[in-house]
């Protein structure tokens, strides 16, 4: 009796199976780049928004030293993780293995008139210090729902319309010892602090827990004018040999005279 060997797969059926496999493969592979490439847009994203976060607090903390470095317009360089290279005048030279450019333009400062105690936004609420005995914790929820603790009856309300697209505006009377707020901020907007009749800028001290805040130091009565000074921060990440505009962001900063 004859055996019949099994002689394996037959060139159609190779074919027909790579034909398969292919079929397959194929949707998989373009769903495998797309992610790959949607991950990577959005770190490139988040890094853009730490830079210009540290660039405004810098600016925000000290604008006429951040002049004097910066001159009315700068280019500063960052490679794709967020690491600091150079900084230049220009567009004459930029560094090897840059990913990221921020432009800073900074023109001269405005001079005007404060009467009183200045100038101010509609802030969402008052924290009047006469009213705690203690430090006290603001916690500002990611619904933007603003809360007060040590609670104390009518210290706080806050009102959301005055909440704009980019800031919370609070408030804060001083009142007499020196006092700490300790921010915690769920909220994507950043808490903006005018602190009212400091005689220093210790007086009230704002201890960011999570998320970004900024503070404003407004002295007692009998100021005459203010600098105000306008930051613009552009930022654009390298993409296929192109410099591509990512984001635009405007600060403002007074400094009192």
């Amino acid at each position: 009796m004859k055996c019949k060997h099994n002689e394996g797969f037959t060139l159609i059926e190779v074919m027909v199976a790579l034909a398969i496999v292919a079929i397959i493969s194929t949707p998989l592979l373009q769903m495998f780049v797309t992610t790959s490439y949607a991950n990577h847009e959005a770190q490139v994203m988040d890094m853009t928004n730490t830079i210009v976060v540290q660039q405004a607090e810098t600016f925000k903390s000290n604008p006429e030293s951040y002049r004097i470095s910066n001159g009315e317009t700068s280019y500063y360089f960052y490679k794709r993780d967020g690491t600091f290279l150079e900084m230049y005048p220009d567009l004459s030279v930029i560094p090897d293995g840059a990913a990221i450019m921020v432009k800073s333009s900074l023109p001269d400062p405005m001079l005007s008139a404060v009467p009183e105690l200045g100038y101010y936004p509609n802030f969402a609420g008052t924290i009047d210090f006469s009213r705690y005995s203690s430090d006290i914790d603001i916690v500002i929820s990611n619904i933007y729902e603003i809360e007060v603790e040590p609670s104390s009856p009518s210290s706080f309300v806050y009102d959301s319309s005055k909440i704009t697209d980019r800031v919370i505006p609070i408030r804060v009377d001083f009142h007499r010892d020196s006092r700490i707020i300790n921010v915690t901020n769920d909220s994507d907007k950043e808490a903006e602090f005018y602190i009212f009749n400091t005689n220093s800028n210790s007086d009230v001290i704002i201890n960011t827990v999570r998320g970004t805040s900024s503070k404003v130091y407004v002295p007692t009565s009998g100021t005459t004018s203010n600098m105000k000074y306008n930051l613009t921060l552009t930022v654009s990440s390298l993409s296929k040999g192109i410099w591509v505009e990512e984001l635009t962001n405007t600060v403002n900063a007074n400094v009192y005279n």
